[in-house]
C-alpha cells in the first residue's frame, strides 16, 4: 500500500475517532437557564450551536467592572457536569467565529438551591473571565495555566483564568454568555492533570424508591402510585408510572422535577415534589410515603398549628398544617369533617378569665380552620365546627410550654368518607 494511502486512511481514522468524541448540542432558548442546564458529565469535547438568548431569567448582571459576573446576560447557555476524579480542571472555549465575544463564569453547586442562590447573587463564583479575547488568540478563553488570577473583569485583559482544582463528586456549573448578536457557536475541551484516586463512575442511573407505608404500623401497604415528568418542555403533564404498588423502584433522569400522587381505599391521598442531582454518591432517592388510615368516626390532630396566646389568630409557622388539610379536603371530595378546638387552662392562681371566654375562644380557633379552608374552595357544607373549652385537655395540670401547646388544639373528626 502507498505511503500516501496510508496516511490517507490514518487521517480518516483519526477525523472519525474525534467526532466521536465530540457531543453535538443544537442550543435554543430552554438551555438559556440555570434550572434547564445541560448535563455533559463525563464528556471531554463538547461542540454547540449559537446560545440564542437569556432564557426565563437573567439570573446574572452586576454593576461595570465586576470581577464575579457578566454586566448583564446576551445568549447564554448553562452546562452542568459531575467531576468523576479528583484533578487540576482546565478548559478552552473555542468560538466558531474569533470575533465572538464569549465570556463565562464556573460555580460551585450547593444542592437543589444552586439555582436559586446564584439568581439572588448569594452564591460567589470559583473562576471568571468576562475580558474581550483576542482576534489574534482566536478569540479563545477559559482556564490555562497562562492565567495570572481566578477573577478577569470585563474589557481587555488576560484571556485565562487560572486552573480549578476539583474532587470527584463534586457538581459545577459552567455558564457562556456569547455578548454580540448573531454570533456563532463554540467547542469546549476539557483537560485533567494531576489527577489522584479512581474515577467513579457516572453511568450509574439515576433511581427513587418510593415505599408506601400505613402511617400507624409503617408496614408498607398496596396503593396506587403516579408519578409525573414536570420538565420544562412538556406541554402537558407526562405521566412516567401509574400502577398499584406497595413499591417502585424505578430510573430518572437528574436535575429536573417530579411529582407523585399516591392513593388508596380507605387512606387519605398523599402528594409531593422531588428531584435528583447528579450526585454520583448518592444515585438513589428514597421517599417514604405515609398514607393516613381512615374511617367514619376517626379523628386527628393537625400537627404543628399554633395559634397566638389569647387569640384566634394563627401564627405563620402553621400555614403547612393548614395547607396540607387543604390538599386532603380537595383530594378527597366525599370527605365531611368536623373541627375541633380546645384550648389550655392556666393554673388557678393564673387563671384570668370566665368559663365562657375560654369556650368562646376554643369555637374561634375552629372556625379559623374552617375560614381558611372556605375561603379557598371547600364548600361549607363539607365541614362543622365547635369548641369544647379546657374540658378535654391532655394535660390537665400542664407545667411545660410543650404540655401547654398539645391541650391547645385543633381536632378534626372524619363524619362522611
Amino acid at each position: 500500500m502507498k505511503v500516501g494511502s496510508i496516511f490517507l486512511i490514518t487521517l480518516f481514522l483519526f477525523s472519525f475517532s474525534l467526532l466521536k468524541a465530540q457531543t453535538l448540542f443544537h442550543l435554543s432558548n430552554a438551555e438559556a437557564d440555570c434550572k434547564t442546564a445541560i448535563d455533559i458529565s463525563g464528556l471531554s469535547i463538547i461542540k454547540a450551536t449559537a446560545p440564542t438568548g437569556i432564557g426565563k431569567w437573567n439570573e446574572i448582571q452586576s454593576q461595570k467592572k465586576s470581577l464575579y459576573a457578566f454586566q448583564k446576560e446576551h445568549h447564554t447557555v448553562w452546562y452542568k457536569f459531575t467531576v468523576n476524579q479528583s484533578c487540576q480542571l482546565s478548559f478552552t472555549i473555542s468560538p466558531d467565529n474569533p470575533k465572538d465575544d464569549y465570556d463565562f463564569i464556573l460555580y460551585k453547586a450547593i444542592g437543589e438551591i444552586s439555582c436559586r442562590s446564584i439568581r439572588k447573587g448569594e452564591l460567589k463564583p470559583l473562576r471568571t473571565n468576562i475580558s474581550r479575547p483576542s482576534v489574534a488568540n482566536q478569540g479563545k478563553t477559559g482556564l490555562n495555566s497562562k492565567g495570572k488570577s481566578a477573577y478577569i473583569h470585563e474589557g481587555k485583559g488576560n484571556n485565562w483564568s487560572l486552573p480549578l482544582d476539583v474532587k470527584a463528586g463534586e457538581v459545577y456549573y459552567l455558564v457562556l454568555d456569547n455578548v454580540y448578536k448573531n454570533g456563532k457557536g463554540h467547542t469546549i475541551e476539557f483537560f485533567h492533570t494531576n489527577c489522584k484516586d479512581q474515577k467513579i463512575n457516572l453511568k450509574k442511573p439515576l433511581t427513587v424508591n418510593i415505599n408506601v407505608r400505613d402511617s400507624k404500623t409503617k408496614g408498607l401497604i398496596k396503593a396506587q402510585i403516579m408519578i409525573i415528568d414536570e420538565a420544562n418542555g412538556y406541554p402537558n403533564y407526562d405521566t412516567v408510572y401509574n400502577k398499584k404498588a406497595a413499591s417502585v423502584f424505578m430510573s430518572i433522569k437528574p436535575d429536573r422535577y417530579y411529582a407523585y400522587e399516591v392513593w388508596a381505599d380507605q387512606y387519605l391521598r398523599e402528594k409531593g415534589i422531588f428531584k435528583i442531582d447528579s450526585n454520583p454518591n448518592k444515585r438513589t432517592k428514597q421517599i417514604d410515603v405515609d398514607l393516613l388510615k381512615i374511617k367514619i368516626g376517626d379523628s386527628f390532630e393537625l400537627q404543628n398549628l399554633y395559634f397566638v396566646g389569647g387569640k384566634a389568630t394563627i401564627v405563620r409557622k402553621s400555614y403547612p398544617a393548614l395547607r396540607k388539610l387543604l390538599a386532603i379536603m380537595k383530594d378527597n371530595l366525599s370527605l365531611e369533617i368536623e373541627i375541633m378546638g380546645h384550648v389550655n387552662l392556666p393554673k388557678k392562681s393564673k387563671v384570668k378569665h370566665s368559663e365562657e371566654y375560654y369556650n368562646n375562644l376554643s369555637v374561634e380557633r375552629a372556625k379559623t380552620v374552617f375560614d381558611y379552608l372556605n375561603k379557598r374552595g371547600i364548600d361549607s357544607s363539607r365541614m362543622k365546627y365547635y369548641g369544647f373549652g379546657y374540658t378535654k385537655m391532655i394535660y390537665p395540670d400542664a407545667e411545660t410550654p410543650k404540655q401547654m401547646q398539645r391541650n391547645r388544639r385543633v381536632v378534626v373528626k372524619i363524619t362522611k368518607l
